[in-house]
């Protein structure tokens, strides 16, 4: 059975912007150029909520351990690369709740007919 190819998102940061995203064990992080602050997901020690900061220069690779809501900031501009990326999706009761909006908002728009002005005579 042939290997599936790795999904990978190349990602461009300048100086001072942030990109959030949810990770997942295994997934690795490649700087291609630059520098990144990499918080991973907050973790629970005792009765305290840590995030633990790594610092990724220039050719740096990390492989993330944890499942959860992460955020990178660029300390300078560069590229970086996500390989095992999925892309996050919405529950599936906010598709059907956004379905059903939609279903409503276009009865709501047939209802809505413009007024119709009868002249006296």
């Amino acid at each position: 059975m042939p290997r599936q190819p790795e999904s990978f998102l190349t990602i461009e940061m300048l100086n001072g912007q942030t990109f959030q995203f949810h990770g997942r064990p295994g997934m690795t992080l490649h700087v291609l150029s630059g520098r990144m602050h990499l918080a991973e997901a907050p973790r629970w020690l005792a009765e305290d909520v840590m995030q633990m900061p790594r610092y990724l220069d220039n050719g740096d690779v990390y492989t993330l351990q944890e499942e959860g809501w992460s955020t990178l900031y660029a300390a300078q501009s560069g590229q970086l690369r996500c390989v095992g990326f999925i892309a996050a999706e919405r529950p599936a009761w906010i598709k059907t709740l956004l379905r059903a909006g939609g279903r409503v908002v276009a009865t709501l728009a047939r209802l809505r007919r413009p007024a119709v002005l009868v002249s006296e005579r």
